[in-house]
């Protein structure tokens, strides 16, 4: 990677000493260190690379830290922009934070984690952005049954029968959730992709908040979604970082962790009843749509395994405790 060199010129830290991969599916990220120390390196894939973007997310960040989040801004180049540009390719450097992925096995972090998504969307709620983002609705149900219906004309009966089925649960998302009732709940400039890869944590306190490539104005039920879903609920496996199938595997939904997060995520943002009651579709449209979307990121041969894997666990165990989170 002879280029990273060259991208690090731009900034006042000095040379190159060594690159340790980073993780993402999305962006190539990469944890370099130089005569300085260590930095975060991202290079922004094109759609996620305008001018207007990284303006709109730079401030947005500024905005947060300001307000007391673990949000760590892009560093300036030498020249005092945000961002370096090389052979077409746009770069940002960040502070490289140490600590350590989520711990499902560390309770009180669920907590810790649930307190510093609330102080998120209170602090997002006074944010002017200095230019617009406008991005359309996320885990949208009309988008996820043409990419179902198009799955479901290459698939065999077996497979077909499962494809319907989740055909039938985005007209059912359409249905509880039309765009009328969608628009018209609490929004705020939300994270957008609010996973455990994405936060770092050390001695249990959420020291880092990362990539704010999604960040728009949405329900914030969204990212309540992405907290119960990523967070609350039980795994078989620890998120690996650069591993889809990895980021989106099926989960079991946890009553008491459940009410935790939304216990402790109250103390900042309180939750409407309206929202309560409509917070499972969005965890069904969520999870549905990480594998939609996750399909793809794997090789063409895999995509049916890798959507209708485990796909049905999660639904099921939402359906057993949604009643009491209401």
């Amino acid at each position: 990677m002879w280029w990273i060199d060259k991208v690090l010129k731009f900034y006042p830290f000095g040379s190159l000493l060594g690159v340790i991969e980073g993780g993402g599916t999305a962006n190539l990220n990469l944890v370099v260190e130089t005569e300085k120390g260590k930095f975060f390196l991202k290079c922004r894939r094109p759609q996620y690379a305008s001018r207007e973007r990284i303006i709109f997310e730079d401030a947005f960040q500024n905005h947060l830290k300001r307000k007391g989040l673990p949000v760590y801004p892009s560093l300036k180049t030498k020249e005092g922009k945000n961002f370096a540009t090389w052979e077409d390719r746009v770069f940002q450097l960040y502070p490289y934070v140490e600590g350590d992925i989520f711990s499902e096995e560390n309770f009180g972090e669920l907590i810790e984690v649930s307190r510093v998504l609330g102080r998120f969307h209170l602090a997002a709620n006074s944010f002017s952005p200095p230019v617009p983002k406008e991005l359309p609705r996320y885990d949208d149900p009309k988008i996820m049954r043409e990419k179902l219906e198009k799955v479901r004309k290459i698939v065999k009966k077996e497979e077909g029968e499962k494809i319907d089925f989740l055909i039938n649960l985005t007209l059912g998302i359409e249905k509880k959730l039309p765009d009328k009732v969608y628009h018209s709940l609490p929004h705020t400039y939300f994270h957008g992709d609010f996973h455990p890869v994405n936060l770092k944590f050390k001695e249990g306190k959420l020291v880092g908040i990362f990539d704010f490539d999604w960040v728009s104005l949405q329900p914030r039920l969204r990212d309540i979604a992405d907290g119960i879903l990523f967070f609350a609920s039980l795994k078989k496996e620890k998120y690996q970082t650069n591993d889809i199938a990895s980021l989106t595997q099926a989960v079991n939904f946890d009553l008491k962790r459940t009410k935790t997060f939304l216990q402790f995520y109250e103390e900042s943002a309180k939750i409407l009843s309206t929202e309560r009651k409509l917070l499972p579709w969005f965890i069904r449209a969520r999870w549905l749509n990480c594998r939609v979307e996750g399909m793809r990121k794997v090789s063409k041969e895999k995509r049916i395994p890798y959507l209708l894997k485990d796909i049905f666990k999660p639904l099921n165990s939402l359906e057993k405790i949604e009643n009491k989170i209401n």
